[in-house]
């Protein structure tokens, strides 16, 4: 596949987030100090920096294929599992978050950020009439820069 718009990089390989994606909301953040003199109008904001970004996104996925449209409880919860393995990482493991990803050579595109974890995960489950899984995660990249360079890069 040549086009596969969001998703995680990890270890040389590239896993695309499960479709349809509902949203996606990037959260920058910048930290300063305020200073405010007694009686006088307004504030001073000095020492401004950018912290870390926080990416939301929100989703669901198909856990039935084919003619098989029941989601058993069972199924549902090996794709959650899935989901967290694919997302588990340590100090010295962390990924590239993908917020575009194409990599067709006459019009490759990139926009992501390194140096990323997981913060959140949540699946809904419980339902065995459904053949979606909703779900929702959560990013913390240490990174703020926006790269334009493949996986790895």
């Amino acid at each position: 596949m040549s086009y596969d718009p969001w998703g995680i990089y990890k270890n040389g390989t590239f896993y695309p987030f499960p479709e349809p994606l509902k949203s996606m909301r990037i959260e920058d953040s910048w930290d300063m100090d305020e200073q405010k003199a007694v009686l006088a109008d307004g504030e001073q904001l000095t020492g401004l920096s950018r912290n870390g970004v926080r990416v939301s996104i929100s989703g669901c996925t198909q856990v039935a294929n084919g003619e098989d449209a029941v989601c058993t409880a069972r199924n549902q919860f090996v794709t959650y599992a899935a989901f967290r393995s694919a997302m588990d990482v340590s100090n010295d493991d962390k990924f590239e978050l993908f917020l575009f990803h194409q990599t067709t050579p006459a019009t490759a595109f990139y926009r992501k950020f390194k140096r990323c974890v997981p913060a959140e995960c949540s699946v809904a489950m419980g339902d065995d009439n459904r053949i979606e899984l909703p779900y929702s995660l959560s990013f913390r990249c240490e990174d703020s820069t926006l790269y334009s360079t493949p996986g790895g890069s």
